[in-house]
């Protein structure tokens, strides 16, 4: 699609006239990896899905080409907010009691990475944005420091349940036939990882967690059990719709007087997929925090 920003989930409000890369097939979760030169604006906050509030007074980094999904990478010298919890997109309901480390750059998207000493709470589940309903009777690691958005990491001796079907947060719609690696641990936020062989679909370009906000009068593929967080992999020969720009993942807080659109199956954490014919709000720039913030 003809975009003057980033790609979705990229700080697309902080860099801007950037040129595309020449990919014959985008990755999933990838950002500033479509794009690059891209001139940095001057925004004193972070990049959204990055901890704003946990973090004040940050140094933007010079850095050519951006990576993906990238946070407090973006910026350096961050002095940091006192909140009791953990920051955003972290197990804070997993872990009380946690001590914040010194650390002079933040990693993307690092949950306990940024905080130690954590107590664990007695939960008999993993932790979110887990796979949770691939693996059963599993024993917790003794981790000193959890590493970001780990799943399986967190835990060993886990039990495979009887599933035919990929990982969430894999892009399933990009791939099908795949055979299974023999792989003892599952790596985290990893896709086609943990599948080789695989023969690509023919789509137009599906970018994955981009679901029917920017196509519509798709038709279901017959799958047994749809994986959460996907999105294009449950639907084929989508048409493109002709949206201004419906950023996924960012629902109506920033569209208004959309239409319900008919969809046999609305695909989960799914925003304008929900709807079509939005109307764009007069908002100068609304961050993914902000539109938490918002709803």
């Amino acid at each position: 699609m003809e975009l003057p920003l980033l790609t979705p989930l990229v700080s697309d409000g902080f860099y801007m006239n950037c040129q595309p890369m020449e990919l014959p097939l985008l990755t999933p979760l990838v950002s500033d990896g479509f794009y690059m030169n891209c001139q940095p604006m001057e925004l004193p906050l972070l990049t959204p899905l990055v901890s704003d509030g946990y973090y004040m007074n940050c140094q933007p980094m010079e850095l050519p080409l951006l990576t993906p999904l990238v946070s407090d990478g973006f910026y350096m010298n961050c002095q940091p907010m006192e909140l009791p919890l953990l920051t955003p997109l972290v197990s804070d309901g997993f872990y009380m009691n946690c001590q914040p480390m010194e650390l002079p750059l933040l990693t993307p998207l690092v949950s306990d990475g940024f905080y130690m000493n954590c107590q664990p709470m007695e939960l008999p589940l993993l932790i979110p944005l887990v796979s949770d309903g691939f693996y059963m009777n599993c024993q917790p690691m003794e981790l000193p420091l959890l590493t970001p958005l780990v799943s399986d990491g967190f835990y060993m001796n886990c039990q495979p349940m009887e599933l035919p079907l990929l990982i969430p947060l894999v892009s399933d719609g990009f791939y099908m036939n795949c055979q299974p690696m023999e792989l003892p641990l599952l790596i985290p936020l990893v896709s086609d990882g943990f599948y080789m062989n695989c023969q690509p679909m023919e789509l137009p370009l599906l970018t994955p967690l981009v679901s029917d906000g920017f196509y519509m009068n798709c038709q279901p593929m017959e799958l047994p059990l749809l994986i959460p967080l996907v999105s294009d992999g449950f639907y084929m020969n989508c048409q493109p719709m002709e949206l201004p720009l419906l950023t996924p993942l960012v629902s109506d807080g920033f569209y208004m007087n959309c239409q319900p659109m008919e969809l046999p199956l609305l695909i989960p954490l799914v925003s304008d997929g929900f709807y079509m014919n939005c109307q764009p709000m007069e908002l100068p720039l609304l961050t993914l925090w902000s539109v938490m913030v918002f709803i």
